[in-house]
């Protein structure tokens, strides 16, 4: 998933200034302020470069052209090319995160449970789990907004959401490039899953305590909000 896209990959989801500041909030209030942290879907490395100060850092992604452009942002981080549902790093980690909606690239819902109990399996007894998930509220709205375009070094990125069947949760992101000269365009679609609250909180409860799940304001988290990020300690 996005091989092709990966180099306009940054340039597009843009600066990741809120999803940073929600994992800071988040650290500061839960803990640890320090130790060892894994980004399960680390993509082009943009948030891990930000934890580098205070983390030694690890990020595992199923793109390879995402990690070799993590790789020369992050040095010193240890990488590895793995599917998030089903990894062995055999080491122990104080905060494992998961942003930028990555976990609604899971399918079907079923394997979110594997991510959890991976994601306890590699943290320490304590340990801070923090994850980001699009709603159904949020993809339904984005489906039924116009495609929106981006140049990007001289390439014409467009993104169009569609539902890829009313009777399913599944929602599609279409992404097509068209890169400057004579190159060939193309094409990649993204499906991303909408997992009720309820049920991703059953799904957690094996191994996790959720300690927040707020909105993108801070505010408590419902079915109706657009955007909501957990906190969740490890048991």
């Amino acid at each position: 998933m996005y091989d092709g896209f990966a180099q306009y990959y940054d340039a597009v989801m843009g600066a990741p200034t809120a999803r940073l500041e929600r994992l800071a909030e988040f650290v500061a209030d839960y803990g640890p302020t320090g130790g060892r942290a894994l980004e399960l879907g680390c993509g082009t490395g943009l948030l891990l470069e930000h934890l580098q100060p205070d983390f030694e850092c690890s990020g595992l992604d199923s793109s390879p052209s995402m990690l070799e452009i993590a790789g020369r942002r992050c040095p010193a981080a240890s990488l590895y090319l793995a599917d998030m549902t089903n990894f062995r790093i055999g080491e122990a980690f104080d905060v494992i995160y998961s942003l930028f909606d990555t976990l609604n690239h899971v399918s079907p819902v079923e394997r979110w449970g594997d991510v959890f109990r991976l994601a306890a399996e590699h943290l320490r007894v304590g340990g801070l789990l923090v994850f980001d998930v699009n709603t159904r509220t949020r993809l339904a709205d984005l489906s039924r907004a116009e495609p929106w375009s981006l140049e990007v070094d001289g390439a014409r990125v467009v993104l169009d959401v569609t539902q890829a069947d009313s009777s399913t949760d599944i929602f599609e992101f279409h992404i097509e490039v068209s890169p400057p000269g004579e190159r060939e365009p193309f094409s990649e679609v993204v499906p991303e899953l909408a997992v009720g609250l309820e049920e991703i909180e059953a799904r957690l409860h094996p191994w996790f305590s959720v300690l927040a799940r707020v909105d993108e304001a801070g505010r408590p988290a419902g079915e109706i909000s657009g955007h909501v990020y957990y906190a969740c300690r490890r048991r």
